[in-house]
């Protein structure tokens, strides 16, 4: 039997399997699970979702071409850089209305980027970091055509210090009215209570990106760094959640 560990007096558990993801996403890349990438099958650019059998199904691309950015750092993750420009690419459609973007990166250098870049109408969403300041902040696509765009208010700035230079940053959305940006272990940063009603609309499905700050390759921005895991829930984690998703990949964050 495997022992669970609890925080005295109140009961929660902080003791985790490293795939003990919080239940119910619709995403989950997780390069140090073999569901999302199997080194054993060769060097490619494949990657899959742990969740619904695989799809969506993403490519490592750099220079529009399939390339490698896979690595056994941190028991598996992939590595962005300045010199080809690598980045994860997937078509699919974001959730309406609800919506959690948990990503755990690294920052190596001042680089900007994206930690998921779906630009423009139906349904877009952009973590866009800068790369001079390491301050993630939100754009978001909303509105009757879901082509209405705002820059919101509750960005918050990563670490290169603390946790061994490792960020895990959440955005954390009701999909109208309550958009919060968390830092780790479910430290509320930032919030914007301006109404952006993203549930009146059905996406289509196109070309989600992440590490890339522009859905348009031109735009040539992407980060340099290493990055574990994106997540993505049809729904407003709370700070509990995003306190499990902080145990259970915090453990892989001092392995090198």
């Amino acid at each position: 039997m495997i022992p669970q560990f609890f925080v005295k007096s109140s009961g929660e558990q902080i003791n985790f399997s490293k795939f003990d993801y919080v239940s119910g996403a619709t995403l989950v890349y997780d390069w140090g699970n073999p569901v999302s990438y199997n080194p054993a099958q060769g060097a490619g650019g494949v990657t899959s979702n742990v969740y619904n059998s695989g799809t969506p199904q993403g490519q490592f691309i750099a220079a529009g071409a399939p390339t490698t950015m896979w690595s056994n750092a941190y028991t598996g993750s992939i590595q962005f850089n300045s010199t080809n420009k690598p980045y994860v690419e997937y078509n699919g459609t974001l959730p309406t209305g609800a919506i959690s973007i948990v990503s755990i990166y690294k920052p190596d250098e001042l680089a900007s980027g994206s930690l998921l870049s779906l630009t423009g109408s139906q349904n877009g969403i952009n973590l866009v970091v800068a790369g001079a300041t390491r301050v993630v902040t939100p754009t978001i696509w909303y509105g009757a055509g879901g082509n209405t765009q705002a820059t919101l208010t509750c960005a918050i700035t990563m670490s290169n210090s603390a946790n061994n230079g490792w960020n895990m940053v959440t955005f954390a959305s009701n999909g109208l009215d309550s958009h919060t940006m968390y830092l780790d272990s479910g430290s509320i940063q930032s919030t914007d209570t301006n109404t952006y009603d993203r549930g009146l609309f059905s996406p289509v499905a196109r070309n989600i990106r992440i590490g890339m700050n522009n859905i348009n390759s031109g735009n040539n921005q992407t980060l340099n760094g290493v990055m574990i895991a994106t997540l993505i829930y049809p729904f407003k984690l709370s700070q509990k959640q995003i306190r499990q998703l902080w145990y259970v990949f915090r453990q892989r964050m001092t392995v090198s």
